[in-house]
């Protein structure tokens, strides 16, 4: 899986891969999250008999949202980025949290500039609906792979979504030599290419919405 930052995908290669020096706090972010997942990337999943069966894990990240709200249209895609914060409880077999601080970019045929970014409110939560770690359910999962429901609103511009669908996602990184209260986790990815967009009319549009997080006791 690769994060695919539709932010991300409307600058330039060199943008995204470059230091970030003298880019606005925006795309300071998008480069941010793109060298986090990048990272998370290089990873194994985490070994089967190293994904704990008790205690807790946090993580933190970013997350990609994308909105189509008319599939024969360019110029109303929405692509936004916010702060992920996860946790994943391992005797509870759970894995919730939420993202904020959303901003998007709509319609941008070129390379966005700071002006193009509109601010976005609302959250999206995890952890509505069915969540599962492992085995320790009625879905048929890898020690090391979980699901969990999402439900939540973005309001940008003169527009309301709610956002509904299901996130699959992997732990990956294996610690080796743990001290204190460090797991052997180092981080996780999940997505769901197959989301809902309800606007305010209850008009239905495609989504996705992709996470990449570390846990940084590492």
């Amino acid at each position: 899986m690769r994060f695919s930052l539709t932010v991300c995908a409307l600058m330039s290669l060199a943008a995204c891969g470059s230091s970030g020096s003298g880019l606005s706090p925006e795309l300071e972010r998008v480069n941010n999250a793109v060298a986090l997942a990048t990272e998370i990337d290089g990873f194994a999943r985490t070994r089967f008999d190293a994904v704990p069966t008790s205690g807790t894990a946090r993580f933190v990240g970013f997350a990609d949202i994308t909105i189509d709200p008319d599939p024969t249209r360019q110029d109303d895609n929405i692509g936004a980025i916010g702060d992920a914060r996860i946790v994943a409880d391992f005797a509870a077999s759970t894995v919730t949290g939420s993202v904020t601080n959303m901003s998007a970019v709509i319609g941008v045929a070129g390379i966005p500039t700071a002006a193009d970014f509109v601010p976005v409110a609302g959250q999206i939560n995890l952890g509505n609906g069915d969540t599962q770690i492992g085995s320790a359910g009625a879905a048929t999962l890898l020690p090391n792979q979980f699901i969990t429901g999402y439900e939540g609103t973005m309001m940008l511009q003169d527009e309301t979504y709610r956002i509904i669908g299901d996130l699959d996602g992997y732990f990956v990184g294996t610690r080796i030599n743990l001290t204190g209260a460090q797991v052997p986790i180092r981080g996780l990815y999940a997505e769901d290419l197959n989301g809902l967009a309800l606007d305010g009319d209850g008009d239905d549009a495609a989504a996705t919405l992709t996470i990449y997080a570390e846990n940084p006791l590492n």
